[in-house]
């Protein structure tokens, strides 16, 4: 520590300390009193000569003395060298929390993908558009008519179904459309709906699915 081999050149006491004096001891005595802040040091230092003067010239200055007289003339500085050394700690907690969120992320994340898969499940596992418009012609055709076979209804809502762009939500259309075709009448072609269909989205997010994997 450079600045009390400067600062030794300036004391009042018989017993003088020597650059030999400034042990390993003393100097980490300094700096846990003072964690290396220049002005803290000299402060320090001035009490430690101070002290010496006032209770034996011949005080021997060592590594204890300084923390005695740091302790007597400074108890709020060693509040604020304690609160260095939390700092410390701080930072160590810092790093814990900033371990623990990477962690939270990463356990959110797999949440979200489990989630997600759950999601695709559920949409998988639900009847396609084609299978409930299907399903909801026959049920209301055989109904109202026994004109037709079932088998009749279901080829041509299925036909229909490829050809004219429907969704789950044209089962009234659809059913007028498969009855018009059943009973020899033309229909007009159906738009393709600016939605995305329930088949359509199957297919998107297979793709999806393969192009993660």
């Amino acid at each position: 520590m450079r600045i009390l081999s400067s600062l030794i050149d300036y004391q009042w006491t018989d017993v003088k300390i020597t650059k030999n004096d400034l042990t390993p001891e003393l100097l980490k005595a300094f700096m846990d009193c003072t964690h290396g802040i220049i002005d803290l040091i000299i402060r320090l230092y001035s009490a430690i000569q101070h002290e010496a003067l006032i209770t034996e010239r011949k005080t021997k200055i060592n590594d204890s003395f300084v923390r005695k007289v740091a302790k007597k003339y400074y108890p709020n500085l060693m509040k604020t060298i304690d609160n260095i050394d939390a700092s410390k700690y701080d930072k160590t907690r810092l790093a814990e929390i900033d371990e623990a969120n990477k962690l939270m992320k990463k356990d959110i994340s797999k949440q979200s993908d489990i989630e997600n898969e759950k999601t695709i499940s559920r949409i998988k596992s639900k009847p396609s558009d084609k299978d409930t418009l299907v399903k909801s012609t026959v049920a209301k055709i055989t109904a109202v008519s026994d004109d037709f076979k079932v088998n009749s209804i279901i080829n041509v809502s299925k036909e229909l179904y490829e050809t004219g762009n429907y969704s789950a939500t044209d089962e009234k259309q659809f059913t007028r459309d498969v009855m018009k075709v059943l009973s020899g009448k033309k229909i007009r072609s159906k738009k393709k709906p600016d939605r995305m269909s329930k088949d359509v989205m199957m297919q998107f997010l297979d793709n999806s699915t393969q192009d993660t994997n």
